[in-house]
């Protein structure tokens, strides 16, 4: 039986790590300068717009047929005057043996006002479309607060909550609107120069059916190839608690595997 894997995030792994050993090279006359001794220092993050954009695919063939591919944006522009607009898209979508088994679009947009070093303020929208969850479309604007618990250079460590409205289609059915509930909490902490471990939560809540909530969780980590590209592996789950039928999982989890291009 023929058995044959591709993975072609390994394969860009190794473009990659190629490119930083050439570019490294030891004829540089700048690498043959003495070392000269340095103390840390502390770096603000970086003015205007910086972020990272990822991809990954992975292909199988022999006993079973598999084709997965994701896509990730995650961007903000800040020009340090207190007010910062970030924004992030998930794109994930897998067939095997010829037939769909994941499609899913996530994206969200804020806009976020520092009152002092530790509390802002955001305003945001959230959309999603899953497949297998069958929501067609989730749009849901909300406005709120939140609090900087750990703001350190290693490890920040944020929540937020907010209200706001939601507008909801699932397949077969209308769309309807109602209000909403929202919080969230992100940690990211600096394990050393080369790896970052990243964790977070959200979740959304009608007002008029509190138990019909849409959680997700995150889990995850990045290690530096070189100055601009990382290897990032993610662990997803998403949460509906009132599935469309009885045949629809409550939990969709992902691992996710991808080359990210920082910027």
């Amino acid at each position: 039986m023929r058995s044959v894997r591709i993975e072609v995030c390994v394969l860009a792994l190794c473009l990659v790590c190629g490119s930083a050993a050439w570019a490294a090279d030891p004829a540089d006359p700048r690498l043959q300068q003495p070392a000269v001794a340095t103390q840390p220092t502390t770096t603000a993050a970086p003015e205007g717009l910086h972020g990272s954009a990822g991809f990954g695919l992975s292909l199988t063939d022999g006993n079973s047929d598999t084709l997965n591919i994701n896509a990730t944006i995650d961007s903000t522009y800040d020009p340090k005057t207190g007010n910062a607009m970030k924004w992030n898209a998930l794109y994930l979508r897998g067939k095997q043996n010829g037939d769909l088994s994941v499609n899913r679009f996530s994206a969200m947009f804020r806009d976020e006002y520092s009152v002092n070093a530790r509390v802002f303020m955001f305003a945001q929208v959230d959309s999603l479309h899953d497949t297998f969850k069958g929501i067609d479309y989730l749009i849901a604007p909300a406005a709120g607060i939140g609090y900087k618990l750990i703001n350190t250079k290693p490890t920040t460590f944020n929540v937020d909550a907010g209200v706001g409205g939601i507008v909801e289609r699932d397949t077969g059915s209308p769309a309807v609107g109602n209000g909403s509930i929202t919080f969230s909490g992100r940690l990211v902490h600096q394990l050393s120069d080369t790896t970052t471990l990243k964790a977070g939560a959200t979740g959304l809540l009608k007002m008029a059916d509190l138990p019909d909530g849409l959680y997700t969780f995150q889990v995850g980590a990045a290690a530096r190839i070189n100055s601009r590209f990382q290897l990032a592996i993610d662990l997803l789950d998403t949460f509906k608690n009132h599935p469309i039928d009885g045949n629809t999982h409550k939990h969709d989890v992902a691992l996710v595997t991808s080359i990210v291009a920082k910027y």
